[in-house]
């Protein structure tokens, strides 16, 4: 039901041999992510993997929506990477491609999590449903 409570996990996926200083940049990124006013609680996790993919595949398995950042190309123009075209066909959740302006404040990215987070039904998976 939408009463139960939600887990909103804020996952940061950097190279295996990425230095503590760039775990701790990518963790206060994600606290600042993390501070929005979404109903439920926030986690933050960061993961060291030479497979972005799979170490986004593995969280979303938990998932029941993943929201995904999409990159703009030396251009200037919008990119759907090689990543996010593997999460959004493998992936067993709904998954939301985000793309924003570049000069655009901390409220004006967050605000579509924040209206996902409000109107997409909230199902909890069964511990014994996951594994099938």
């Amino acid at each position: 039901s939408r009463e139960a409570p939600r887990e909103l996990v804020f996952l940061s996926v950097l190279p295996a041999a990425a230095t503590d200083d760039e775990v701790t940049t990518a963790v206060r990124t994600l606290t600042q992510l993390a501070r929005m006013k979404l109903p439920g609680t926030q986690a933050i996790e960061v993961v060291r993997s030479d497979d972005p993919t799979a170490a986004i595949l593995a969280e979303a398995a938990r998932c029941d929506l993943v929201v995904l950042g999409m990159r703009r190309s030396r251009q200037g123009g919008k990119q759907l990477g090689a990543t996010n075209r593997a999460i959004v066909a493998q992936a067993a959740c709904a998954v939301l491609l985000l793309s924003t302006q570049s000069q655009i404040g901390m409220a004006e990215l967050t605000k579509p999590i924040r209206d996902a987070a409000q109107f997409v039904p909230f199902v909890p998976k069964r511990a014994d449903s996951i594994d099938e």
